[in-house]
């Protein structure tokens, strides 16, 4: 008896290949909405089917930012605060949030924003400027026709202030130091990258300080530090 040719080999395997989409057709998907071999293996799995797993719950031995462990760990906020800003965090990251935890519990009215906004530099490790104010009052004048008055709107509204200059030496350019109370935050360099005429440094001062220095050197301006630095909302004239 004659053996198959490979022709014809081929021929019967694409007959039972035919066979086998007969029986079970693959819906008709656009190119791009084809399942891959691996979305295919996971609609076929039975755990797919299942219901979704719970959310974790909270606990204060499982959270990883640096920012709050430290304040749980110096007894400055409560775990239950915790917890609360944790489930607000844990649905804005859904949202597409990349703020960090500590953030979110810096909304809570109930917490220290100034103890909180301090241990967030520290974990940084972002060094507290000693501010003076004259200097910084003469400083600032020197600087006035550095920036623009959008610049100057855009800093005061962040809270960012240039407190200290290095003294040119060698032939290096002055080195500006800026302080602010949210040195951690992302905007603020951006901001610095864009509007600063130079090399700068970056250091923490107490939101306190920085408003106080907002209003004796810029009385006129004061009304773009009512708004709250990271709720949005009005809180009166300072």
């Amino acid at each position: 008896m004659p053996q198959p040719s490979d022709a014809d080999r081929m021929r019967a395997l694409l007959r039972r290949v035919r066979g086998l989409r007969a029986v079970s057709p693959t819906p008709d998907l656009p190119s791009s909405e084809t399942p891959c071999p691996r979305e295919r293996a996971a609609a076929r799995s039975p755990v797919a089917h299942g219901p979704l797993p719970e959310p974790a719950a909270f606990s204060p031995d499982r959270v990883r930012d640096r920012v709050v462990r430290r304040l749980l760990a110096e007894g400055r906020v409560t775990p239950a605060c915790v917890e609360l800003a944790w489930h607000r965090w844990k649905r804005a990251r859904r949202d597409g949030s990349k703020d960090p935890l500590w953030r979110e519990l810096a909304r809570d009215p109930k917490v220290d924003r100034a103890e909180l906004l301090a241990a967030a530099a520290r974990s940084y490790a972002f060094d507290e400027v000693p501010v003076s104010f004259v200097n910084t009052m003469i400083l600032i004048n020197r600087l006035r026709p550095v920036f623009s008055e959008a610049h100057w709107d855009e800093m005061i509204e962040r809270r960012v202030l240039p407190v200290a200059v290095q003294g040119r030496s060698f032939g290096d350019p002055e080195r500006l130091t800026f302080a602010t109370p949210d040195p951690t935050n992302p905007d603020v360099r951006a901001m610095l990258r864009r509007v600063s005429p130079g090399v700068y440094t970056l250091a923490f001062a107490r939101q306190e300080v920085v408003e106080a220095l907002i209003v004796e050197v810029f009385p006129y301006k004061k009304y773009l530090i009512t708004q709250d630095l990271f709720t949005g909302s009005g809180r009166g004239s300072p």
